[in-house]
């Protein structure tokens, strides 16, 4: 192997490490139902095709419309390396990580504390037939913390994309039931609100997607359903339920240009604690240009339109039209530094009113130091306004740095530090956290 081969390989495999270990670090929170253009948006499985003799003609583009191509197994286009065992494509991945951190809890005045980690990341794909297609993909982590608060409690995590899925062909189109779970059981930072304590959330997902490519697009169907519960040390139990139903059209208008357009249609319930009913309606536009081979540029907006039956506090809101943007430009100016500038602005859900306005602005540079070293830098800028006359404004920006280092091109070890500081009108939601983490990670 090159040395530029081993250079661009390792930094897939750090991009790929950078979810892992924010959802080890405990970092990565449950998904909101307000930002549906998001939260729906990740639901859907982007297509593929389970040989050459089914599989529809790929889509031109610069991000893959289609991740599968004729004759590859869908794992394969996932993931940069498989074991295959007869019919059965499997990658296997671990993580461990040691991490101070000095705001545990979140809380305005923090508490010290070292936590461990360790987690195992899978994906797998077995040919039934050459129409029909199991796939399986997850990642379970668990965090220990050796001191400071919570000593010695075992936190189970399983990351939010973990899923089962039964793929079906009928000529070209796919069918493709679908099983999710996710579980998170940790203090969480929030843009609005910081967990002080101990919140066990969970969330089940059924539903069923339906792809069917046409000429130069494909037309998406998704339909499911989502029970999300939490129990928290001192807090009431909370149940909801979404249901969800929404429609993606992709097509290639050229080599360098790729337009989507979705509609999505959400119907909410909760009860316990503070109970609510809402239903929203979004649309949105995205496009991706390949403006030069080192230039990428994404566009996306559209408009939401929230309803809220019932308000958790009085004068709140009850309906709301607010529009969405998202736009994000990646530049590679030389061969080993690139850097993506992004900014969003969106419309979430509340936890103690309706809903809450998030704008974000964010940089995260990558230097390629030599073929094994790797020194990332990423800063971000967030702007909060919660709904109701005694909703919280406030504001929150992060800072961090990682160098990752490539022992062998499979066994990489990253040492982070980030820092988080957030000022509220609310003195009880205003925290700093500092941490430095050490972490490894083995693809198998």
């Amino acid at each position: 192997m090159s040395n530029r081969d081993f250079l661009l390989r390792g930094a897939r495999r750090l991009r790929r490490a950078a979810p892992s270990l924010v959802f080890l670090s405990g970092l990565g929170s449950l998904p909101g139902v307000g930002r549906a253009q998001d939260w729906v948006r990740s639901h859907f499985e982007a297509p593929s095709a389970p040989s050459a003799q089914t599989a529809p003609a790929p889509v031109a583009s610069t991000g893959g419309l289609h991740d599968g191509s004729p004759g590859l197994n869908p794992l394969q286009a996932r993931v940069g390396r498989t074991a295959n065992v007869g019919g059965l494509a499997l990658s296997l991945g671990v993580d461990a990580a040691l991490e101070y951190n000095d705001n545990v809890r979140v809380e305005p005045v923090g508490q010290s504390g070292v936590i461990a980690s360790a987690g195992l990341r899978f994906d797998a794909a077995y040919q039934l037939t050459r129409l029909q297609e199991l796939s399986l993909k997850g990642q379970i982590g668990e965090r220990i913390p050796l001191s400071g608060p919570g000593r010695r409690q075992q936190l189970l995590s399983v990351a939010p994309d973990s899923a089962l899925r039964f793929n079906l062909w009928v000529a070209s189109i796919r069918i493709s039931p679908f099983f999710k779970y996710r579980r998170q059981l940790d203090p969480i930072l929030s843009p609005v609100v910081n967990r002080t304590e101990i919140l066990d959330q969970r969330a089940v997902t059924l539903g069923v997607q339906a792809d069917l490519p046409m000429h130069e697009s494909d037309l998406q169907l998704l339909v499911f359903r989502e029970r999300r519960s939490q129990l928290g040390e001192a807090a009431l139990a909370q149940t909801s339920w979404n249901d969800v139903g929404a429609i993606r059209y992709r097509r290639a208008l050229s080599k360098t240009n790729q337009m989507s357009a979705d509609v999505a249609v959400v119907e909410a319930h909760s009860e316990g604690g503070p109970s609510q009913r809402s239903n929203f309606v979004t649309f949105g536009v995205h496009d991706d240009w390949r403006l030069s081979p080192a230039m990428a540029l994404r566009v996306g907006a559209g408009v939401a339109r929230n309803r809220y039956v019932n308000s958790r506090v009085a004068a709140d809101d009850a309906k709301v039209t607010t529009p969405f943007l998202v736009c994000s430009f990646d530049h590679s100016p030389r061969e080993n530094l690139s850097y993506v500038l992004r900014y969003h602005q969106s419309t979430q859900e509340g936890v103690s009113t309706n809903f809450y306005r998030l704008r974000e602005l964010s940089l995260t540079p990558r230097y390629l130091l030599t073929t094994a070293v790797t020194l990332d830098l990423m800063g971000s800028y967030q702007w909060v306004r919660e709904s109701g006359p005694t909703g919280e404004r406030g504001t929150r920006w992060t800072a961090g740095a990682g160098l990752g280092y490539n022992v062998t091109a499979d066994l990489n070890v990253r040492l982070a530090f980030d820092r988080v500081a957030k000022q509220s009108n609310l003195p009880l939601r205003a925290y700093r956290q500092n941490r430095l983490t050490l972490s490894v990670q083995l693809e198998f």
